[in-house]
């Protein structure tokens, strides 16, 4: 009786190996690069809603040092330390403080250019606790695009005491306001502006005469 042996072959040739090294080795680069591009990209929200925050809160301090106080109303219940600025008809650049509250007359009192002054129960008194009234050219407009310091595109938070940086896109006179009225334009951008980043935000506001 014949006895036939049958090898086994096991294990790979040295060739195998080196297709396999090669493949996995791509797909890993391709994985590490797929990878990578969905967490950079995740991230681009968040980003840019902080970018969009931080340029909303410039148009607010913007806002808040340009109408320092509203205008005067008749027959209004004033607190005390309220402010507020004659009406455009009889504006002299001029704000007060409600240093005794109470109801305002029907009729605009005569504003002095300093002291107080009596409106029916309410006593005003002219100050300047706030800071000057800005005009909106070229007070406003010229302050929006202050180059001072070398600082050039920021505006300077009054509350939390910190400089934001921005680009100033726009920042012109509106040609065609309605009658009686002066319209400033004003469009900023974050510091991706211009980068081609998609990260970047921007943000326009108007702001009228008063």
């Amino acid at each position: 009786m014949k006895c036939v042996r049958t090898l086994n072959k096991y294990g790979f040739t040295l060739i195998e190996v080196i297709v396999t090294i090669v493949i996995v080795a791509s797909l890993s680069g391709i994985m590490i690069v797929l990878i990578s591009d969905s967490l950079s990209s995740s991230s681009d929200p968040v980003l840019r809603l902080a970018n969009a925050s931080e340029l909303s809160m410039v148009i607010a301090n913007i806002n808040d040092d340009y109408y320092k106080c509203p205008m005067w109303t008749k027959g209004t219940i004033y607190a005390a330390n309220s402010f507020v600025k004659p009406t455009t008809t009889n504006a002299n650049g001029h704000y007060y403080k409600c240093t005794v509250l109470g109801t305002s007359n029907l009729s605009e009192p005569p504003w002095p250019t300093s002291g107080p002054i009596s409106d029916n129960t309410i006593t005003w008194t002219e100050t300047t606790e706030k800071g000057p009234l800005l005009s909106l050219q070229p007070d406003l407009k010229n302050k929006i695009n202050d180059t001072s310091n070398n600082k050039y595109g920021m505006y300077y938070s009054n509350n939390v005491q910190k400089y934001v940086t921005y680009y100033v896109v726009s920042n012109a006179i509106v040609p065609t306001p309605p009658p009686g009225s002066t319209i400033l334009k004003v469009t900023i951008a974050d510091r991706y502006y211009g980068t081609g980043d998609r990260r970047s935000q921007m943000l326009t506001s108007y702001f009228i005469s008063n």
